[in-house]
């Protein structure tokens, strides 16, 4: 049997709370259009591909180590496209170039970018791209607006009921406090010399600026331990939170926050949303939750050292108070006032839409990558349905995974450091969890839930579209 007129697009999770609630979001107003949209993590998505119906695969990244998976999509019939999940960390147009792999986009059919920045340094090196390089913006600021954001104000208030009032600290320390093999090779490495010895020139633009990066964010993470550690006597009567970056050491944040009375780590599946929304204010350092404070109408603070001016991310210093030293931190906690005024707002909007097209309140992303969709692909052509998609199937593959996982943990020689990783990113995805937030979505975009259905179509991998197209 196949289905017509059902165009599939596939889009890769990493990060739970980072990408869930915008993929859900994208696949929502998709399927509303008449699209049907399958999202799981990558291996989830790639054990299947013999099985599923071919479609547009949206990849994270284009960086060299998905140049064979996206060789077999292609090879299989699958479309593939991509979009920079990290399109407003910008440094330099040779940072960006040579640190994604620009030169992967002919190996693809489409590429999404956050902003015209972005797409200016690609096109600018590679004119040739022109005709497959579109500016959409991401599902990530979509969902923070006023219309879209119901679910975090309703979470957010389950946060506040049980922490009370506190401030809240994101980290994002990935180079600082990596995670990584601990093995004696590694070990004795810097991450710079790791690089050089996978093969990047010392000399090159690329290293000379990831250099510098490295001790901007040591230098940042070392102002930020020492604010902690002075918490509980500067400001005894209020409260910290810290949320580690899931690609982080977490252990590191649990162990600095030990025995201080009103300093509290979580880590947990929750999108730092919600949290931002519960708090009173956000600190961060060089971190694009702090543009997603400002989205959500609540000015951040950015805490940056001084030295490494070029290695600062434009998007988190326009949105913030942006503060070099403790002693000015302390001293902004006392009374911070989150609150922006309209011109203070519409100032740093028109500063913001170059790096992220969709900021603005009447510009959607989804609506703009489904109208490149549109203009690339057929949407008119037939499908074959996907195949064994049935509870038999479902249960013979569920006891496959199972057993393989096991063999796989006994048996072979894995990375433990980045299997733990991959686990600290995304667990598991929930069925009863997905269809909440298909129905809290489809309140804002004014859509009836009850024509949506979401359908876990083989192990972790889910599918949401329009009911009478099934």
């Amino acid at each position: 049997m196949e289905n017509k007129n059902l165009p599939r697009i596939y889009f890769l999770i990493e990060v739970k709370k980072r990408e869930f609630d915008s993929r859900v979001y994208f696949a929502t107003k998709a399927a509303s259009l008449g699209f049907s949209v399958v999202f799981a993590k990558k291996s989830a998505i790639y054990d299947n591909r013999k099985y599923l119906q071919k479609g547009l695969i949206i990849f994270k990244s284009i960086g060299p180590n998905n140049i064979n998976p996206i060789n077999e999509y292609k090879r299989m019939g699958y479309m593939v496209g991509a979009i920079d999940e990290e399109g407003m960390n910008y440094l330099s147009d040779e940072y960006y170039l040579q640190s994604r792999h620009t030169k992967n986009i002919s190996l693809i059919d489409v590429f999404f970018c956050w902003g015209q920045k972005e797409y200016n340094t690609i096109i600018n090196a590679h004119p040739e791209f022109k005709d497959k390089v579109y500016i959409t913006g991401n599902q990530r600021i979509d969902v923070l607006k006023s219309e879209l954001k119901n679910k975090y104000v309703k979470r957010s208030e389950v946060i506040r009921q049980k922490y009370g009032d506190f401030i809240l600290l994101n980290t994002m320390f990935t180079i600082a406090n990596q995670k990584m093999n601990q093995s004696k090779e590694h070990s004795k490495l810097d991450i710079v010399d790791r690089l050089i010895k996978k093969g990047w020139s010392a000399d090159s633009g690329y290293m000379k600026i990831f250099k510098k990066y490295v001790n901007f964010q040591r230098e940042n993470m070392k102002m930020t331990i020492e604010f902690i550690k002075q918490f509980s006597i500067n400001f005894p009567n209020k409260k910290l939170i810290i949320r580690p970056h899931p690609n982080e050491r977490v252990e590191v944040w649990f162990e600095v926050a030990k025995n201080l009375k009103n300093v509290e780590v979580i880590f947990d599946d929750e999108s730092t949303c919600a949290w931002i929304e519960a708090s009173k204010f956000v600190i961060s350092s060089n971190c694009t939750t702090s543009v997603e404070s400002f989205i959500l109408n609540k000015k951040p603070i950015n805490l940056i050292s001084d030295t490494g001016s070029e290695c600062r991310f434009d998007a988190p210093h326009i949105v913030s108070n942006n503060i070099s030293n403790l002693k000015d931190l302390n001293e902004s906690v006392k009374n911070f006032n989150s609150t922006y005024n309209e011109n203070e707002k519409n100032e740093i909007n028109e500063k913001l839409k170059e790096i992220i097209f969709n900021c603005s309140k009447d510009n959607c992303s989804a609506d703009n990558i489904i109208t490149a969709y549109k203009k690339i692909f057929k949407t008119d052509q037939v499908f074959k349905k996907d195949r064994f998609s049935n509870i038999f199937f479902y249960y013979f593959f569920s006891s496959y995974y199972i057993v393989r996982y096991y063999y796989r943990k006994f048996f072979t020689k894995q990375d433990k450091v980045l299997s733990e990783l991959i686990t600290q990113k995304l667990k598991r995805l929930d069925l009863p969890e997905i269809e909440q937030t298909v129905k809290d979505y489809c309140d804002g975009l004014k859509v009836d839930s009850k024509t949506i259905r979401v359908k876990e179509i083989y192990p972790q991998v889910f599918s949401i579209e329009k009911k009478n197209t099934l």
